[in-house]
Protein backbone atom coordinates (compact mmCIF):
# COMPACT_ATOMS: atom_id res chain seq x y z
CA UNK A 1 0.00 0.00 0.00
CA UNK A 2 1.28 3.45 -0.90
CA UNK A 3 1.30 5.94 1.99
CA UNK A 4 1.41 9.69 1.52
CA UNK A 5 4.08 11.43 3.64
CA UNK A 6 5.44 7.98 4.57
CA UNK A 7 9.02 9.19 4.08
CA UNK A 8 8.65 12.08 6.51
CA UNK A 9 10.58 11.21 9.71
CA UNK A 10 8.70 11.40 13.02
CA UNK A 11 11.05 13.01 15.51
CA UNK A 12 10.12 12.56 19.16
CA UNK A 13 11.30 15.10 21.73
CA UNK A 14 13.69 14.13 24.48
CA UNK A 15 12.45 12.01 27.42
CA UNK A 16 11.10 13.96 30.37
CA UNK A 17 11.97 12.54 33.76
CA UNK A 18 10.23 13.03 37.07
CA UNK A 19 10.79 16.50 38.35
CA UNK A 20 11.74 17.95 34.92
CA UNK A 21 9.87 21.02 33.71
CA UNK A 22 7.68 20.70 30.61
CA UNK A 23 9.01 23.38 28.24
CA UNK A 24 7.28 24.98 25.27
CA UNK A 25 9.94 23.44 23.01
CA UNK A 26 9.12 19.93 24.29
CA UNK A 27 5.38 20.47 23.87
CA UNK A 28 5.80 21.83 20.33
CA UNK A 29 8.04 18.88 19.43
CA UNK A 30 5.39 16.44 20.62
CA UNK A 31 2.72 18.30 18.63
CA UNK A 32 4.87 18.21 15.50
CA UNK A 33 5.41 14.45 15.85
CA UNK A 34 1.67 13.83 16.22
CA UNK A 35 0.97 16.08 13.23
CA UNK A 36 3.37 14.10 11.01
CA UNK A 37 1.89 10.81 12.21
CA UNK A 38 -1.59 12.07 11.39
CA UNK A 39 -0.50 13.10 7.89
CA UNK A 40 0.56 9.55 7.02
CA UNK A 41 -2.47 8.43 5.03
CA UNK A 42 -2.90 5.78 2.32
CA UNK A 43 -3.23 6.96 -1.26
CA UNK A 44 -6.56 5.63 -2.52
CA UNK A 45 -7.61 5.44 -6.19
CA UNK A 46 -11.17 5.15 -7.38
CA UNK A 47 -14.25 5.24 -5.16
CA UNK A 48 -14.24 5.20 -1.39
CA UNK A 49 -14.97 1.94 0.39
CA UNK A 50 -15.27 0.93 4.03
CA UNK A 51 -12.05 1.60 5.94
CA UNK A 52 -10.43 3.66 3.15
CA UNK A 53 -9.56 7.35 3.22
CA UNK A 54 -11.07 9.20 0.28
CA UNK A 55 -8.42 10.88 -1.87
CA UNK A 56 -10.53 13.39 -3.78
CA UNK A 57 -9.54 15.59 -6.75
CA UNK A 58 -7.44 18.66 -5.91
CA UNK A 59 -6.87 17.54 -2.33
CA UNK A 60 -4.28 19.72 -0.57
CA UNK A 61 -1.47 18.11 1.43
CA UNK A 62 1.83 19.25 2.93
CA UNK A 63 5.15 17.61 3.68
CA UNK A 64 8.28 18.86 5.46
CA UNK A 65 11.45 18.02 3.51
CA UNK A 66 14.84 19.23 4.81
CA UNK A 67 13.17 21.81 7.08
CA UNK A 68 11.13 23.14 4.14
CA UNK A 69 7.34 22.89 3.94
CA UNK A 70 6.05 21.73 0.56
CA UNK A 71 2.47 21.95 -0.69
CA UNK A 72 1.13 19.26 -3.02
CA UNK A 73 -2.21 19.19 -4.87
CA UNK A 74 -3.75 15.86 -5.85
CA UNK A 75 -4.64 15.17 -9.48
CA UNK A 76 -8.03 16.31 -10.73
CA UNK A 77 -9.47 16.52 -14.23
CA UNK A 78 -10.15 19.86 -15.89
CA UNK A 79 -12.28 19.28 -18.99
CA UNK A 80 -12.77 22.04 -21.54
CA UNK A 81 -15.91 21.92 -23.71
CA UNK A 82 -16.45 24.29 -26.63
CA UNK A 83 -18.00 24.79 -30.08
CA UNK A 84 -16.05 25.03 -33.29
CA UNK A 85 -16.55 24.63 -37.03
CA UNK A 86 -17.21 21.10 -38.14
CA UNK A 87 -15.11 20.12 -41.14
CA UNK A 88 -15.97 19.49 -43.92
CA UNK A 89 -19.15 21.45 -43.17
CA UNK A 90 -17.93 24.81 -41.81
CA UNK A 91 -21.47 26.15 -41.45
CA UNK A 92 -22.35 23.53 -38.81
CA UNK A 93 -21.10 23.96 -35.21
CA UNK A 94 -19.45 20.95 -33.60
CA UNK A 95 -18.96 20.30 -29.86
CA UNK A 96 -15.37 19.47 -28.85
CA UNK A 97 -13.67 18.64 -25.55
CA UNK A 98 -10.12 18.28 -24.31
CA UNK A 99 -8.24 17.72 -21.06
CA UNK A 100 -6.27 20.66 -19.67
CA UNK A 101 -2.78 20.16 -18.24
CA UNK A 102 -2.27 21.76 -14.82
CA UNK A 103 1.17 22.50 -13.39
CA UNK A 104 2.28 23.23 -9.83
CA UNK A 105 5.76 24.62 -9.44
CA UNK A 106 7.97 22.81 -11.94
CA UNK A 107 5.95 19.56 -12.02
CA UNK A 108 2.52 17.99 -12.32
CA UNK A 109 -0.31 17.41 -9.89
CA UNK A 110 0.25 14.62 -7.36
CA UNK A 111 -0.74 11.10 -8.50
CA UNK A 112 -1.05 12.14 -12.15
CA UNK A 113 -2.18 9.12 -14.26
CA UNK A 114 0.76 9.52 -16.65
CA UNK A 115 3.22 9.04 -13.79
CA UNK A 116 4.90 12.42 -14.25
CA UNK A 117 6.91 13.96 -11.44
CA UNK A 118 4.78 15.71 -8.82
CA UNK A 119 5.46 19.41 -8.46
CA UNK A 120 5.04 21.45 -5.31
CA UNK A 121 5.02 24.98 -3.90
CA UNK A 122 7.23 26.03 -0.99
CA UNK A 123 5.41 27.65 1.95
CA UNK A 124 7.03 29.72 4.70
CA UNK A 125 6.32 29.82 8.42
CA UNK A 126 3.77 32.10 10.12
CA UNK A 127 1.79 32.69 6.92
CA UNK A 128 -1.76 31.99 5.73
CA UNK A 129 -2.14 31.08 2.07
CA UNK A 130 -5.05 30.88 -0.32
CA UNK A 131 -4.51 28.06 -2.82
CA UNK A 132 -5.89 28.88 -6.26
CA UNK A 133 -6.28 27.26 -9.64
CA UNK A 134 -5.50 30.01 -12.16
CA UNK A 135 -6.24 30.52 -15.82
CA UNK A 136 -7.80 32.86 -18.35
CA UNK A 137 -10.57 33.28 -20.90
CA UNK A 138 -9.72 32.48 -24.50
CA UNK A 139 -11.41 32.24 -27.88
CA UNK A 140 -11.88 28.71 -29.19
CA UNK A 141 -12.97 29.58 -32.71
CA UNK A 142 -15.99 30.64 -34.72
CA UNK A 143 -18.93 28.70 -36.11
CA UNK A 144 -21.48 29.89 -38.68
CA UNK A 145 -24.95 28.42 -39.04
CA UNK A 146 -28.00 29.47 -41.05
CA UNK A 147 -31.16 30.52 -39.21
CA UNK A 148 -33.46 28.85 -41.70
CA UNK A 149 -32.43 28.49 -45.30
CA UNK A 150 -30.37 30.81 -47.51
CA UNK A 151 -33.12 30.68 -50.14
CA UNK A 152 -35.61 32.07 -47.63
CA UNK A 153 -33.58 35.27 -47.45
CA UNK A 154 -32.79 35.21 -43.74
CA UNK A 155 -28.99 35.50 -43.80
CA UNK A 156 -26.85 33.86 -41.13
CA UNK A 157 -25.49 34.22 -37.60
CA UNK A 158 -21.87 33.90 -36.49
CA UNK A 159 -21.19 32.28 -33.09
CA UNK A 160 -17.93 33.17 -31.30
CA UNK A 161 -17.00 30.53 -28.72
CA UNK A 162 -15.07 31.26 -25.53
CA UNK A 163 -14.04 29.03 -22.63
CA UNK A 164 -11.76 28.99 -19.57
CA UNK A 165 -8.19 27.67 -19.67
CA UNK A 166 -6.82 26.65 -16.27
CA UNK A 167 -3.08 25.98 -16.36
CA UNK A 168 -1.45 26.35 -12.93
CA UNK A 169 -1.78 26.20 -9.13
CA UNK A 170 -0.67 29.21 -7.09
CA UNK A 171 -0.35 30.03 -3.38
CA UNK A 172 -1.34 33.62 -2.54
CA UNK A 173 -0.75 35.10 0.92
CA UNK A 174 -2.73 38.25 0.02
CA UNK A 175 -5.85 36.40 -1.17
CA UNK A 176 -6.87 33.78 1.39
CA UNK A 177 -10.67 33.48 0.98
CA UNK A 178 -12.92 32.72 -2.02
CA UNK A 179 -14.21 36.31 -2.09
CA UNK A 180 -10.74 37.89 -2.03
CA UNK A 181 -9.86 37.31 -5.70
CA UNK A 182 -8.54 40.50 -7.34
CA UNK A 183 -10.22 41.97 -10.41
CA UNK A 184 -7.27 41.40 -12.74
CA UNK A 185 -8.90 39.83 -15.80
CA UNK A 186 -7.80 36.29 -14.92
CA UNK A 187 -9.94 33.34 -13.83
CA UNK A 188 -9.20 32.08 -10.29
CA UNK A 189 -10.80 29.04 -8.63
CA UNK A 190 -10.35 28.72 -4.85
CA UNK A 191 -9.12 25.26 -3.80
CA UNK A 192 -8.65 25.95 -0.09
CA UNK A 193 -6.37 27.59 2.45
CA UNK A 194 -3.24 26.58 4.36
CA UNK A 195 -2.33 28.20 7.72
CA UNK A 196 1.36 27.63 8.50
CA UNK A 197 2.49 28.29 12.08
CA UNK A 198 5.95 29.21 13.35
CA UNK A 199 6.98 25.53 13.52
CA UNK A 200 5.95 24.75 9.91
CA UNK A 201 2.86 22.89 11.10
CA UNK A 202 0.14 23.38 8.48
CA UNK A 203 -3.61 23.52 9.05
CA UNK A 204 -5.49 22.86 5.80
CA UNK A 205 -9.05 23.93 5.04
CA UNK A 206 -10.21 22.17 1.87
CA UNK A 207 -12.71 24.05 -0.29
CA UNK A 208 -12.86 22.34 -3.72
CA UNK A 209 -13.19 18.54 -3.91
CA UNK A 210 -14.31 17.58 -7.43
CA UNK A 211 -13.26 17.53 -11.07
CA UNK A 212 -13.94 20.63 -13.16
CA UNK A 213 -15.82 21.13 -16.44
CA UNK A 214 -15.26 24.45 -18.23
CA UNK A 215 -18.25 25.14 -20.51
CA UNK A 216 -18.25 27.14 -23.71
CA UNK A 217 -19.53 30.72 -23.63
CA UNK A 218 -21.15 31.34 -27.01
CA UNK A 219 -21.66 34.91 -28.22
CA UNK A 220 -23.73 35.18 -31.43
CA UNK A 221 -23.38 38.20 -33.67
CA UNK A 222 -25.63 38.95 -36.65
CA UNK A 223 -23.94 40.23 -39.78
CA UNK A 224 -26.11 42.59 -41.87
CA UNK A 225 -25.66 43.08 -45.60
CA UNK A 226 -24.81 46.49 -47.03
CA UNK A 227 -25.89 45.51 -50.54
CA UNK A 228 -28.21 47.81 -52.56
CA UNK A 229 -27.55 50.84 -50.38
CA UNK A 230 -28.76 49.27 -47.10
CA UNK A 231 -27.56 51.20 -44.06
CA UNK A 232 -27.58 50.44 -40.35
CA UNK A 233 -27.33 53.10 -37.64
CA UNK A 234 -27.11 53.01 -33.86
CA UNK A 235 -29.93 54.88 -32.14
CA UNK A 236 -29.77 56.88 -28.92
CA UNK A 237 -30.81 53.74 -27.02
CA UNK A 238 -27.81 51.82 -28.39
CA UNK A 239 -29.88 49.63 -30.73
CA UNK A 240 -29.61 49.21 -34.49
CA UNK A 241 -32.16 50.67 -36.90
CA UNK A 242 -32.56 51.07 -40.66
CA UNK A 243 -33.45 54.67 -41.58
CA UNK A 244 -36.38 55.24 -43.94
CA UNK A 245 -35.34 56.54 -47.36
CA UNK A 246 -37.65 59.06 -49.05
CA UNK A 247 -37.26 59.83 -52.74
CA UNK A 248 -36.62 63.37 -53.87
CA UNK A 249 -37.33 62.68 -57.54
CA UNK A 250 -39.71 64.76 -59.72
CA UNK A 251 -39.47 67.93 -57.56
CA UNK A 252 -40.85 66.21 -54.46
CA UNK A 253 -40.43 68.44 -51.42
CA UNK A 254 -40.09 66.85 -47.96
CA UNK A 255 -40.03 69.07 -44.87
CA UNK A 256 -39.44 68.23 -41.22
CA UNK A 257 -42.31 69.25 -38.96
CA UNK A 258 -42.14 70.61 -35.37
CA UNK A 259 -42.75 67.08 -34.04
CA UNK A 260 -39.79 65.68 -35.98
CA UNK A 261 -41.92 63.95 -38.60
CA UNK A 262 -41.69 64.46 -42.36
CA UNK A 263 -44.50 65.99 -44.43
CA UNK A 264 -44.99 66.72 -48.12
CA UNK A 265 -45.14 70.25 -49.49
CA UNK A 266 -47.24 70.37 -52.63
CA UNK A 267 -45.46 72.28 -55.43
Amino acid sequence: MRVRNGDTPIQLPEIVRAGDAITARWANGMRSALQRLRDRVPVVYGSQSSGEIYNHPFKLSTQVVSSTLRLFVNYGQVLQVYLREWNPHPTTPDAQSQQQNITIGSGSLLNHPDGSTAGYLTLVASTIYGIWLKGNYASVGTSTDYFNSPSAGFGYVTVDGYTVFFDRVAAESSYTTPASKPDNGEVWLFLGSVDVDANLIATIVQWWESDIVCPSFNMPRIEASSDAGNSLFIGSDGKLFVPQIVSGDADNSITTGSDGGAYYDAP
